[in-house]
């Protein structure tokens, strides 16, 4: 589990600024959070769409269980402004649950693109006339993103060396 020291590298060089970024996401709040139904409908379409993954859904339990997780994960991700252990800690929770139903990490980061790129069309739409302001808040996006990518994928190399030490 990574400590406090390597958290804060992390946020360093990803040069994420938690209060400014966290400002300019909260800016966005409204626009993405009416925007998070419609983008879940599109990628779990786009998940059922895929056989392989599709069959990751043993039920329509599990469909609503990890939509309403992706729903509270992407509000939190975007509008906590929370970046420290109790963040690492949910990432790397969440990295674990990927493993133990399955998920590999391509697909992973290929969900992540998928739902990072409706938020930023409707970014877009919504501040393509500030191209400054749009610019901020993208690169706020992308490093808060970022920084989660990384929890989970470090959650994912730690369960996995776990598993061949045993």
């Amino acid at each position: 589990m990574a400590h406090p020291g390597l958290i804060r590298r992390q946020l360093r060089f990803l040069q994420l600024d938690e209060a400014a970024d966290s400002k300019l996401l909260g800016e966005t709040r409204e626009l993405l959070e009416s925007s998070i139904e419609d983008i879940l409908d599109e990628l779990y379409r786009h998940i059922h769409q895929q056989p392989e993954l599709a069959a990751l859904f043993t039920s329509d339990e599990s469909k609503v269980r990890a939509r309403r997780g992706q729903k509270r994960h992407w509000s939190e991700l975007l509008f906590s402004g929370a970046r420290g252990q109790s963040h690492l800690d949910m990432m790397q929770a969440a990295g674990q649950a990927h493993l133990r139903v399955g998920l590999e990490t391509s697909p992973y980061l290929a969900g992540y693109c998928f739902v990072l790129n409706r938020f930023i069309a409707r970014l877009v739409g919504r501040y393509g006339a500030e191209p400054a302001k749009l610019q901020s808040i993208v690169g706020a996006l992308n490093r808060a993103a970022f920084l989660d990518m990384s929890f989970v994928i470090d959650s994912y190399i730690e369960a996995k060396n776990e598993d061949m030490r045993e």
